[in-house]
Order: structure tokens, then C-alpha cells, then sequence
């Protein structure tokens, strides 16, 4: 226990019952910048038993290394500057954070109110600088008095609380008056006056480790529904894209995909694609399915049962509709109703066919968000995970579920044999494309030099060298080779920043997950996400972990070459939107002080990744893919 009498002033006074007090919480882990304003927090942390404080120079970094840990940690992580525009570089990491649902404790240090709006230097207007992203956002500015104490404590408590439960970044926006210096004694303090609490006696009464979220009845009513539509031998699919670190429903998906014999149609990046108990139900290659569905069946008539036909979803005689340039499927791959499980999946031609299903759609997300990106017309957002709504579906051997005399509540003994011949179409089918594939990169392995993207990608996917290797997937091309061509089964844990899609913080996130997991982490980038957080090397002198990073340098943004905008002769695309660089990534390495090595082929990578696998630090493995050809073998495939 601290001993707080050593407190010479209210600052440090303060600053020692916050930290205590989140420390009390279960909070393990800081990333602080440095600063002078901020001088109470950081010796306030540093002085803290229990916690790891990581020093990270670029503000933009630390925020995505924060981000990374608490993804790995499954924890709040705490953030702290100094005042100014030092706060203003949290942003991209505070949205992140928000939209992938990832606990965060934002602590910015601040001039007091005396200072503000009269041009003081290093200071901003602070409260609010985050907009919407924060869950929960207080301003404090410590003083000589027992309120500011109390304010104290359950400051670090509604901030753990908040971060925790709504799975979100939270701000405390602290003005420091002078003296900033723990050490310089403060007139008329004096500590022994003050009653300091640093256990979170309320956090504790409010349940917030043993209690679930109260159950809606909006997901009471969903679960009956669906159960409903099971027992009249409707055809459901389970669709998952991404979800908060440590809130998947995977154990519960399968259960239940399992039970009512469901197509599972997941991300690469979801764990249930990595999910043994899943893989009866899995169906990886959705993607292509659904891309050559759509080029044999635009022009051609339509079907009978929400079936994809025509240039349309359906257009046959139950629910379906017609349209022009929308994916096709045949009707014995359409279902009657769809569960989705966190946000969508990335590919596009999944999205489009779900876009013209007329059927309705269930919604389970852990905190409530609204991920119906499509606007479909019949939609249900539970507001729960699917282990609420479906306890005795997984755990009860009783022929009832829910009570009552409502038929609907009957619990189905067995699928239907209609539901055993949909899942069993999509597994066919599956099955095919899955050949072809898999056919086409074996004999690709070894024998090609400069190897392209897709073979990366898949290569990544099915030779990690442990089974429980952390596998950071950037944006761009990285995450849609990976959704297109990883096979089901691969044994690792997908990280990514999926929530705002965009390349800011890929390297500093990366590196989070792998000091928070102590296990080898891959981060799988092209070219221009790795440049544009090339700050993120400086955390390297304290960075505690594994991390090799597989660089596929195609000499710029090739992602945009599938834009239209590519076939019209515009003469500064490739100045514009490809944005060609010439960075020495060798050097670059050396000048961090990372490992280096060049793979030409996927034997060197894989012997690469071998090489590093037990060694601590940061390593860098380039390959040099060329882009044109990478797009042609897409389409190819």
C-alpha cells in the first residue's frame, strides 16, 4: 500500500489516489509520452507498484500501442501526455479504439483554467478534442481539499468502469496548476487531514466483474423468433465479420450453426474461421463463390425461393427480388433469414448478395452498436451476444427452451432435412472452389520468385510456425488476400484495425499486441502502412516481445489499380493514388536497430520466419511482389 503521507502537494497527491485507484481496478499496463505538464502523472505512475509504465515518443504512436496492448490484454490500457497539440495526435487512435470497440483511458494533462483562451503556451482548448469518441469524458483540476481527493478515486473508477463495460475509450482531461514537481512542498497541505480511498468499494458493489448487462427484451423476442424459424425447417446462415478483442462468439456460433446445420460464412480475420469446432460448418471460399455466381448469372432468369438469379437476388416467388449487377448464387445457396455476429465481412460480393436478400436479418454484437451497414429492410439489433440469448440451446438437454405454451419455444431435436441440404450445397460447393485453390498455390510454393500478393497471403495463413502465433493483418490489399484466399483451420489468433479501416498506427499497433501476448506476432503490411507509422520504431527500446514483420514492398498503393479510375488514362494516377516511394527498407531496419532479411521466394520467407521465431525484437522480411501481376492472378483465380 502506498503511503500517501509522502505527498508534498496536491498535484502529486492527486496524481498518486488516480493511479492507486486504477491500479486497484486491474489496470497493469501505461504508455506515457514525454512532457513537462504532465510531470504528476508520470512520477505518479512510475512510483505506482504493479504497473508498467512504456515510454513512447510520438503521441500517434503510443495511442496505437496502447490500442495494440489492450487488444492483446483484453484491458484498459492507460494514455497519458502532456498539454497542447500533444493531445490532438490521440485522435486517430481514440476512433480506432471506438469503432473496434477497444477499452482505452485517454488521460490528457492540461493548463488550468486561468490559462485558457489568452494564448498561454502549449495550450488548446482540451475538453471535447475527442468529439463522440469517448464513452465517458471528465475534467478535473486537483486542489488542497478532501472533495478533490474523493474526486480522485472515483474519477480512476468511473473510467475503468466505463472503458470496461462499454468496451471504449474514455478521456480525463487534468489541469495542473504549478508546482508540477512532486518534490517541492506545497503551503498548507497537509496530507494526514485528508481520508484517501484507493479501494474501488463501488466498483465492486456495482458488479462490474460478475454481472452480465441487463437482458433486452428486444433479444428475448429475437431468440424466439429465430429458434421459430429453425423448428418450421427455414434455412438460417451465420454471417460474422469483426468483433471487439476477447467478445467473439465463437464457441456459441458453432454450437448453434452445429445444432440447426448453418453455413458459417466468416471473415478471415474472425476467430471462428480459425475455429476447429466450426470448420464442419465453415465455408472459406464465400468470396469466390459468390464472384463467379455473379458472372454466370447476370442476364439469366430468376428462381423460387429467395433465390439469386437474373441480374438480381431472387426475383422468383418468395421474397426475392430482382435488380441489375448483383451477385448471384443459385437458390439453393440463398437462406430464409441471416444471424450476424459483429460487424460485416469485408468482401464485397458477400455484401451485395446480402444487400438483396429480402430476409430478415439478426444483429448480435456485445455492446449494442448498430452494424447493419446495408440498411436491409427486416432488421432485429439484439443489443446481445448470442451465449445471452441461447443459454439452453448450448447447455440444456430440455425439449423446451424459454417455457410456455408458445409453440414456437419447442426446441428442434434435429436439423431438418432441408437445413442438412443447404449447409451440404454451400459445402459442395465450398469444397470446389477450395480444390482449385489449393491446387493452384501448392504448386506455386518454391517454385516462384518474387512470388504475388494471394501467395503471401495464403503462404502466411497455413505456415506460421506456431500454432498460436499472433498474426496482425494491415489494411489495403493484406486483409482482402487474406479474406480471399486463407483456407479454413489455420491455427493462429488475427489481429487488425478494422473498426475506422484505415492504415494509421498499423506498425505501433502491431508491436502493442506483441508486448501484450509475449508470443511471436506477425504483422502482415504492404509498403505505405509500414512508412506511415515508421515512428512506430522507437518504441523499440523498450519493446518487450517478438514481432517480424512481412513486408510485401509493391512499390506503392496498388489498391487503387481497382479503381475506375485506373482504366481512364488519368495522367497523375500513379502520382495521385499509387504514390510510388522509394524507402531502403534494409537501411530503414538497420537505423532502428531491427533485423533484416529479403525473401524471393516463399521458402526464404518461411525459412525467415523460422529464423526469427524465437528471437526477441523487432525483424523486418521484405518481398517484392509485383502489383500488376498480383491483380492479374486474382482475377486468374
Amino acid at each position: 500500500m502506498r503511503d500517501f503521507a509522502e505527498c508534498r502537494n496536491s498535484n502529486a497527491l492527486w496524481c498518486a489516489v488516480f493511479a492507486e485507484t486504477l491500479k486497484n481496478c486491474g489496470v497493469r499496463s501505461v504508455v506515457a509520452s514525454p512532457g513537462s505538464r504532465s510531470t504528476p502523472l508520470a512520477a505518479a505512475f512510475s512510483h505506482t507498484l504493479g504497473i508498467e509504465v512504456v515510454p513512447v515518443l510520438d503521441e500517434r504512436s503510443a495511442g496505437f500501442f496502447a490500442l495494440g496492448l489492450a487488444k492483446s490484454t483484453h484491458f484498459p490500457v492507460v494514455l497519458f501526455c502532456t498539454s497542447g497539440t500533444a493531445v490532438a495526435n490521440y485522435l486517430p487512435a481514440v476512433v480506432e479504439a471506438k469503432m473496434s470497440r477497444t477499452p482505452l483511458i485517454v488521460v490528457s494533462a492540461d493548463r488550468p483554467p486561468e490559462m485558457q483562451d489568452c494564448h498561454a503556451g502549449q495550450t488548446i482548448p482540451q475538453r471535447g478534442i475527442f468529439s463522440a469518441f469517448p464513452v465517458f469524458e471528465k475534467n478535473c483540476v486537483p486542489e488542497n481539499s478532501q472533495q478533490s481527493v474523493d474526486e480522485a478515486f472515483a474519477t480512476a473508477c468511473d473510467a475503468v468502469e466505463n472503458a470496461l463495460l462499454q468496451s471504449a475509450p474514455v478521456h480525463v482531461n487534468v489541469g495542473f496548476r504549478e508546482p508540477l514537481s512532486p518534490h517541492i512542498r506545497e503551503a498548507g497541505l497537509v496530507v494526514g487531514n485528508f481520508s484517501v480511498r484507493t479501494q474501488p468499494q463501488g466498483l465492486w458493489r456495482r458488479g462490474l466483474w460478475r454481472q452480465e448487462a441487463p437482458f433486452p427484451v428486444v433479444a428475448a423476442a429475437a431468440r424466439d423468433e429465430i429458434l421459430g424459424l429453425f423448428a418450421c425447417g427455414k434455412r438460417g446462415m451465420v454471417v460474422a465479420g469483426t468483433v471487439p478483442p476477447g467478445q467473439d462468439d465463437s464457441f456459441n456460433a458453432a454450437l448453434l450453426a452445429a445444432r440447426f446445420s448453418a453455413p458459417i460464412l466468416a471473415d478471415a480475420t474472425h476467430p471462428l474461421r480459425l475455429f476447429p469446432p466450426a470448420g464442419d460448418n465453415l465455408v472459406a471460399r464465400y468470396d469466390k463463390i459468390l464472384r463467379d455466381a455473379a458472372a454466370r448469372h447476370k442476364g439469366v432468369g430468376g428462381g423460387n425461393n429467395n433465390g439469386v438469379g437474373g441480374d438480381g437476388v431472387g426475383g422468383g416467388n418468395n421474397g426475392g427480388v430482382s435488380g441489375e449487377n448483383v451477385v448471384g448464387g443459385g437458390d439453393e445457396l440463398a437462406p430464409d433469414f441471416v444471424v450476424q455476429i459483429g460487424t460485416l465481412p469485408e468482401s464485397k460480393f458477400l455484401r451485395a448478395w446480402l444487400a438483396k436478400l429480402k430476409v430478415p436479418v439478426f444483429l448480435f454484437n456485445y455492446c449494442g452498436d448498430n452494424t447493419d451497414a446495408l440498411h436491409r429492410e427486416m432488421v432485429v439489433n439484439t443489443g446481445a451476444r448470442l451465449r445471452e440469448c441461447f443459454p439452453e440451446v448450448f447447455f440444456s438437454h430440455h425439449k423446451r427452451v424459454g417455457g410456455g405454451n408458445n409453440p414456437r419455444h419447442h426446441q428442434p431435436e434435429a436439423s431438418s432435412l432441408l437445413q442438412k441440404n443447404f449447409l451440404r450445397a454451400w459445402k459442395v460447393t465450398d469444397a470446389r472452389a477450395n480444390l482449385a485453390a489449393s491446387e493452384f498455390f501448392s504448386a506455386q510454393i518454391g517454385a516462384t520468385t518474387n512470388p504475388t500478393e494471394p501467395e503471401i497471403a495464403r503462404f502466411i495463413c497455413e505456415n506460421v510456425p506456431e500454432p498460436e502465433t499472433m498474426v496482425f493483418v494491415a489494411n489495403g490489399m493484406p486483409v482482402r488476400d487474406m479474406n480471399a484466399f486463407c483456407p479454413v483451420g489455420c491455427r493462429f489468433w488475427a489481429f487488425h484495425n478494422r473498426g475506422a479501416n484505415g492504415i494509421d498506427g498499423t506498425l505501433s499497433t502491431a508491436l502493442g499486441v506483441a508486448h501484450g501476448c509475449m508470443e511471436q506476432t506477425i504483422l502482415y503490411t504492404g509498403d505505405l502502412s509500414l512508412l506511415h507509422d515508421v515512428n512506430g520504431f522507437l518504441i523499440a527500446p523498450h519493446f518487450r516481445g517478438n514481432l517480424t514483420i512481412v513486408l510485401q514492398n509493391d512499390g506503392g498503393g496498388n489498391i487503387f489499380r481497382n479503381l475506375p479510375i485506373a482504366e481512364s488514362g488519368e495522367p497523375d494516377f500513379e502520382k495521385l493514388w499509387i504514390m510510388p516511394q522509394r524507402a531502403d527498407f534494409k537501411k530503414l531496419a538497420e537505423a532502428y536497430g531491427a533485423d533484416y532479411a529479403f525473401a524471393q521466394t516463399l521458402g526464404d520467407l518461411a525459412r525467415a520466419l523460422e529464423k526469427f521465431r524465437s528471437r526477441a525484437g523487432i525483424h523486418v522480411v521484405e518481398m517484392r511482389p509485383d502489383g500488376a501481376e498480383s491483380a492479374k492472378l486474382r482475377r486468374r483465380i
